[in-house]
């Protein structure tokens, strides 16, 4: 057994002292890297509650496609119908990773919206089921953006904080409507079509920008027990 104030001791004083460096340093990159996914789920959830800004472009929509009011309510409750679809991103997380979810939940969102879009700005008729199948698909969208952010959070935070890092990316989506409403009237505060263009290209963009995010903290499905027991 070496001696306190022998060489041995204090080659284990140097390893035991290497080794708490080691470990300080793994779990600053931890705690970053779960602020980091906070984060990007906060800014997820705030820019993706696109079904709130409806009642702003809907009367446009229905000038649009001339249809009738109850056709154009139709319309509303496809998003929320959408919205019963959302156990398929459950499905969608057993067969692929989480990055990958969160990308075609951007895409069927830009897809959706683009075609609303289109319906306002462009001179030929989209056809009104088309219209319907693309609010179904919006709504889903919603719910695979959802179901990302809370897996993120389970993930990332262990049991005494994860209802805190729930609550707190959850909360946000309420501002939706405020944060598309100030991003509209900054832009052209007289177009509908605006708040279509905005809610097909935020979506996806935030998406892109959480990547980083979501790839250091999970490279896989089964993430490492140090990320998960933060």
């Amino acid at each position: 057994m070496a001696q306190p104030g022998g060489p041995g001791g204090e080659e284990e004083m140097e390893g035991g002292g290497r080794h708490r460096q080691q470990q300080q340093r793994r779990n600053d990159d931890e705690a970053w890297r779960r602020w980091a996914v906070l984060v990007a789920t906060v800014w997820i959830q705030a820019l993706t509650g696109t079904n709130f800004d409806f009642s702003a472009y809907s009367s446009a929509l229905k000038s649009s496609l001339g249809v009738s009011q109850e056709a154009l309510n139709y319309l509303a409750t496809a998003s929320d119908l959408g919205k019963a679809l959302g156990w398929s991103s459950g499905l969608a997380l057993l067969h692929m990773p989480l990055h990958a979810v969160l990308m075609v939940s951007a895409a069927m969102g830009l897809a959706a919206y683009a075609v609303q879009y289109y319906c306002l700005v462009a001179s030929v008729a989209v056809p009104y089921p088309l219209v319907f199948l693309v609010c179904l698909i919006a709504g889903c969208s919603i719910c695979w953006f959802n179901t990302v952010c809370f897996v993120l959070c389970i993930r990332s935070f262990s049991a005494n904080n994860r209802s805190l890092a729930l609550s707190l990316s959850i909360s946000f989506n309420g501002l939706s409507a405020a944060f598309y409403t100030l991003f509209a009237n900054a832009l052209s505060p007289s177009s509908p079509a605006v708040y279509l263009l905005l809610n097909a290209i935020l979506p996806f963009g935030v998406s892109i920008l959480a990547l980083p995010a979501i790839l250091l903290c999970h490279t896989n499905d089964q993430p490492p027990p140090k990320c998960a027991q933060a």
